[in-house]
C-alpha cells in the first residue's frame, strides 16, 4: 500500500509538493513515511465522495499480481485477522 501511494505522489509530485508548500508543511521529504502516506492519502481522497475513497481503498490494498492467496491476502491471513478481531471485541 505504501508503495502505492508513493508511487501517486511521484506522479503527481508538483501538485502535491505545491500544495503542501502553500500549507506550510515543510519538505514532504522529511517527514515520516506513516504522515507523508496519510497526507498522499488525504490529497488523493478530499473531495471525493464515500463511493469514490472506497474504489482507491481497494486499488491500493489489491493483491499484486502473481501473488493473489500469498501473504497478508491469503485466505488464513484474513482468518487470522478476523478471529483477532474477534478476540478484541470480546466474542
Amino acid at each position: 500500500m505504501t508503495q502505492r501511494l508513493v508511487a501517486v505522489a511521484v506522479e503527481h509530485w508538483p501538485d502535491i509538493d505545491g500544495y503542501a508548500v502553500s500549507r506550510g508543511l515543510g519538505r514532504l521529504e522529511d517527514m515520516p513515511i506513516d504522515r507523508f502516506a496519510n497526507f498522499v492519502w488525504w490529497w488523493v481522497t478530499h473531495g471525493a465522495d464515500e463511493k469514490e475513497r472506497d474504489k482507491f481503498r481497494v486499488r491500493l490494498w489489491r493483491p499484486p499480481k502473481g501473488e493473489v492467496g500469498q501473504g497478508p491476502w491469503s485466505a488464513e491471513a484474513e482468518t487470522q485477522a478476523f478471529q483477532g478481531l474477534k478476540q478484541a471485541l470480546g466474542k
